[in-house]
């Protein structure tokens, strides 16, 4: 009996330090986010002035939409560090079932989140290799 109250204790104790971990790494990957996010804004807004003579009136609005949605991303991003950081507060309240299933959105958003870092590197990469075609 005492074997399982410990295993049990033992299983518990390492969900609770298996949170900040997760808590963290989803909150470094936000940061992450924000920070590639920004330079996205910029290299579209940089694309769109190195491009303004050789641009359609519908290209120029497409990268504006761009920006704008990129700059309400913006907006998202702030409002889930909110979120994680009332989480972490909260985390300790949680029943085990609810610690569980935290952790596993927890680690599904780091995979999105990674997901999102790539597609923004790749996209500033590509906004780079267009502005100097355009600035040659």
């Amino acid at each position: 009996m005492k074997k399982i109250f410990s295993l049990l204790f033992f299983i518990c104790t390492l969900s609770l330090f298996a949170s900040e971990p997760a808590i963290d790494e989803t909150e470094t990957l936000y940061r992450e986010s924000e920070r590639l996010t920004r330079e996205y804004i910029a290299s579209c807004k940089i694309l769109k002035n190195a491009a303004a003579g050789e641009i359609t009136i519908i290209q120029k609005n497409d990268i504006e939409n761009i920006i704008r949605v990129q700059e309400d991303n913006l907006e998202t991003f702030k409002k889930s560090m909110e979120v994680l950081k009332k989480l972490e507060k909260d985390y300790e309240d949680f029943s085990d079932s609810k610690k569980s299933s935290t952790l596993d959105a927890l680690y599904l958003q780091q995979e999105r989140l990674k997901d999102l870092n790539r597609n923004l590197e790749n996209a500033i990469q590509l906004n780079k290799n267009a502005i100097e075609n355009y600035n040659q």
